[in-house]
């Protein structure tokens, strides 16, 4: 029998709804009962019952109050007599309150407009920072990985063991006159089947080298979705001649399995020139915590996402939710939502878990996925409850 019940589930509260069915999964055997489970949180399923705008709550209720309000004046012009002693308070109170409510009510829609141009407006900056101190950061990234290439490049006998690895030469290479980029963890090279065979460390331990052939990181590094950084933009017929082609790389959140911290591994294609051992190294990847990602400083209320054209959040002002959450889903599958990952929108209001927020989505300027789709689909998602705070 179908049911229903709220209930704890590893320390949230849930609505589950029950539901019985019979599978035959082994035709060999009987068919088994199953039970179907749902679940929902409370103020998700209150939400979405109650889903109607504030702004058009007020209204209505401004409309019936008016109403009602009126009906004591149309009342006396039907009856077509002069006003009676008793009417006196009541059409007093009706034409003092309906000027001063219709008063209330227009300088009402004039906040909510300028709050609304001024959401917006924040929105955007928000999202243009973001584009503009991510692309900056990633620059810097890709930078340092290239410097500490050629560092090992210039090394006699590039260190292909862990105890030559933890020398004292290889951790001078870290020092923060010559690095364009110190806020990172470590920096390891592989070959062509995903094995480590040189990893450089800031601290003092340093993990086992290990193969990572079968990891996400890897495995997403081999595949054929790659981002590219378009050169940073010059002026002049000299610059235009000097211009760098566009740096093809990746970048994936990664959650370590030893703390449960999320961060970030960006990866880089070598030639194959280097050796370590007799192992040509044809991959760099920096593990990092970026700034512009992991330690936001944002407006309270605020909050932003890097996803992809399928809507999966690669990056959040949240780590917790960087690929556990997909924007789609969460918004129930928006037609707006969806029609602004694939094109250039204005802001908008959507339904987000369950509660009213505005959200304002446009491309990186300046990193795309190749191959690329026809447009950009690398985009950096703004979003605001515009009715409350937290």
């Amino acid at each position: 029998m179908s049911g229903f019940r709220e209930m704890e589930i590893v320390g949230g509260r849930y609505k589950v709804y029950t539901q019985p069915v019979t599978l035959n999964l082994d035709p060999n055997s009987k068919p088994r009962p199953w039970l179907l489970c749902g679940l929902v949180r409370p103020e998700r399923f209150i939400s979405q019952t109650w889903a109607l705008s504030y702004f058009w709550i007020i209204g209505l209720a401004f409309l019936v109050v008016i109403v009602l309000l009126s009906l004591p004046i149309v009342k006396l012009a039907s009856r077509g007599a002069g006003m009676l002693r008793s009417d006196t308070p009541i059409i007093a109170a009706a034409i003092f309150l309906i000027p001063a409510l219709s008063a209330l009510f227009a300088a009402y829609l004039y906040q909510h407009a300028s709050d609304l141009n001024l959401t917006d407006e924040s929105l955007k900056a928000l999202a243009d920072d973001v584009d503009r101190h991510f692309t900056g950061e990633t620059r810097k990234i890709v930078a340092q990985i290239d410097y500490l290439t050629d560092q090992l490049r210039q090394l006699p006998n590039p260190y292909a063991d862990e105890r030559s690895v933890l020398s004292n030469k290889a951790g001078s290479l870290f020092s923060i006159e010559k690095s364009p980029y110190t806020n990172f963890e470590m920096i390891f090279w592989t070959d062509d089947l995903g094995r480590q065979q040189v990893k450089w460390s800031r601290a003092r331990d340093i993990t086992p080298l290990l193969s990572l052939e079968q990891d996400p990181v890897f495995l997403r590094f081999r595949g054929e979705r790659r981002a590219l950084l378009d050169p940073e933009t010059a002026e002049g017929p000299a610059a235009k001649q000097s211009r760098k082609p566009a740096r093809e790389f990746t970048f994936v959140p990664v959650t370590t399995s030893t703390t449960g911290e999320s961060v970030a591994v960006f990866g880089l294609r070598l030639d194959g020139t280097i050796r370590a051992g007799q192992a040509p190294l044809t991959a760099a990847f920096m593990v990092c915590t970026p700034e512009s990602l992991f330690h936001p400083v944002l407006p309270q209320g605020f909050g932003f996402a890097i996803v992809d054209d399928s809507g999966n959040i690669v990056f959040s002002h949240s780590p917790l939710l960087n690929q556990r959450e997909n924007l789609f889903q969460e918004t129930d599958n928006d037609k707006k939502t969806q029609s602004a990952i694939n094109s250039v929108s204005e802001p908008f209001n959507v339904q987000y878990k369950g509660r009213l927020h505005r959200m304002y989505v446009r491309p990186l300027q300046q990193i795309h996925l190749f191959p690329a789709l026809p447009l950009p689909c690398t985009r950096t998602a703004s979003t605001m409850k515009p009715w409350t705070r937290r």
